[in-house]
């Protein structure tokens, strides 16, 4: 069994854990959620195979590096993972994944699922409705901004526990400012760095240990396993 796997069977074992996958794939054990966010291209077979139990499989946008058409499929259907995403991914995987585990969210909309709750806003990004995410359960509040550019209607979001934040390439819109600027409206308590090339994970880093000195950045590694510190 590979390390990768064995990391990715970590976190679905280990309540407040994340696994990571370049560029914005996030696999998240909240406890009584699992929830996949953006499986593109890089997440595999492999990986895919070795999830058993899955509740939410969340997708902000149709670009393959989030969005991985069979592999969500097979996901949906040997887990019973909800789907939740967009409008253009609903009607995408329409008559592929069943009618009652398909949720299609605009944004401003939100969605409880056995006490889930998934609340969406728009993503500046180019595409057809892209979206970014906030996730709550109990107590907790996950923000995941896909690949967007900042935009000051995040802070509706605010305060969340946890925000993942893009930060730069591959994307025309994210950048190690925009993530700076939405961290700061959002107030977290822990931030991650996705979605960027490892010269901007650095530079956000220098940078927020400025500008967010009160604030813990964990770096994800790519096929790794990380506790959440909350």
């Amino acid at each position: 069994m590979s390390s990768r796997i064995e990391n990715l069977q970590r976190v679905l074992s280990t309540h407040l854990t994340f696994y990571y996958r370049f560029p914005a794939c996030v696999l998240l054990n909240l406890g009584e959620a699992k929830v996949l966010v953006d499986p593109g291209q890089t997440f595999t077979a492999e990986e895919a195979e070795a999830i058993e139990e899955l509740d939410v499989i969340a997708i902000t946008h149709e670009h393959t590096d989030h969005y991985n058409r069979d592999l969500i499929v097979d996901l949906a259907r040997k887990t019973g993972a909800a789907v939740v995403t967009n409008k253009t991914v609903f009607k995408d995987l329409r008559r592929l994944v069943a009618d009652e585990r398909m949720v299609r969210l605009k944004a401003g909309e939100s969605v409880d699922l056995d006490g889930l709750r998934i609340h969406a806003l728009r993503s500046v990004h180019p595409g057809l409705h892209p979206l970014v995410f906030l996730f709550e359960m109990d107590r907790l509040a996950v923000f995941h901004g896909s690949d967007s550019g900042f935009s000051s209607a995040f802070e509706a979001f605010s305060p969340v526990d946890v925000a993942f934040v893009p930060v730069g390439g591959p994307s025309p819109t994210a950048s190690v400012n925009d993530a700076l600027r939405m961290a700061r409206i959002m107030s977290p308590t822990v931030v991650v760095p996705i979605h960027g090339y490892p010269e901007e994970v650095t530079l956000f880093r220098e940078r927020a240990q400025v500008a967010l000195s009160s604030v813990k950045v964990i770096i994800p590694e790519d096929g790794k396993c990380h506790e959440l510190p909350l």
